[in-house]
Formats: C-alpha cells, structure tokens, sequence
C-alpha cells in the first residue's frame, strides 16, 4: 500500500537513492546558509509583492476580486510601470506574461484580458507576444498540470 501510493504521488517516477541524495542537497534548506536576495519586480504601494523568478497564484473567497486585483498587476507588468497602486519593473529580456486560468470560460477570460489591456493602455485590437492567456477550465486537473508542468 505504501508502495503505491509513493508510485501515485510521484506518477509513476521511482527515484535511486544516489538521485534523491543529490537531490536532497539543493532542496534542504538551512538556517546557517545565506542567499541572494532575488530581484524585486512587483510592488504595492512601495512593499514588495514579487522577485523575480517566483511562481504566484491568487487564492480567496468567492467574489474578493482576485481577478481584478491580478488585473491590475498584471495590466503594472505588461506597462512596466504603475497601475492602480501596483508598480512593476520587469528587465527587458523578462518581460513575457503567462497567464492561466482556471475557473472562468473563455468568455470571461477574453474580458479579463481586455481590461488588463485597457489597465496597461495598450490596444484591444492586436495580439501580443509577450502576454500569453491560457483558459483551463476544461481541462482536468491532470491536463492542467501536463500543460503548465
């Protein structure tokens, strides 16, 4: 039972211990190491929201205005300057956008994407290659990993 259900967690994958050794040495943190502090890229009302390099994702109750909160920091991202209270600075070869959604139909995700458009002061009218909008409702929890994975 435990076997399967570590095969489970890991899809299938099974380590050596030699890999998971070496693994484990860029994984474990300690107190008494230090670090670079990471570029700070996204700031809200002067306290830093973002470094460059991480991985966000906005949780909440129902109705809190996430989306339009993320509106609004991402419209900051794609101006490289400020909106609504948000700043961002991204440096010029890090400048691409994913954004991916996973509850609204594509009809609202084509809203949203206007509006951080409109946000940024850029044109309704013209695709983008440095923001790209991914709608994942859809698809299952395990395609949605497969594709952003």
């Amino acid at each position: 039972m435990e076997n399967k259900r570590k095969e489970e967690a890991g899809q299938g994958v099974t380590m050596q211990k030699e890999d998971f050794a070496a693994l484990w040495k860029t994984i474990h943190l300690k107190v008494t190491d230090t670090y670079e502090v990471p570029p700070e890229i996204l700031w809200v009302n002067g306290s830093t929201i973002g470094t460059l390099g991480n991985f966000s994702a906005s949780t909440g109750k129902a109705k809190s205005k996430k989306t339009f909160n993320i509106s609004a920091i991402v419209a900051a991202a794609l101006k490289n300057d400020e909106v609504l209270k948000y700043s961002a600075y991204l440096p010029p070869n890090k400048r691409k956008i994913l954004y991916v959604d996973t509850e609204q139909s594509k009809y609202h995700c084509h809203k949203v994407m206007e509006r951080i458009l409109r946000l940024a002061g850029l044109p309704t009218d013209k695709d983008r290659d440095d923001f790209v909008f991914i709608v994942l409702r859809e698809q299952t929890p395990d395609k949605r990993k497969q594709i952003i994975g």
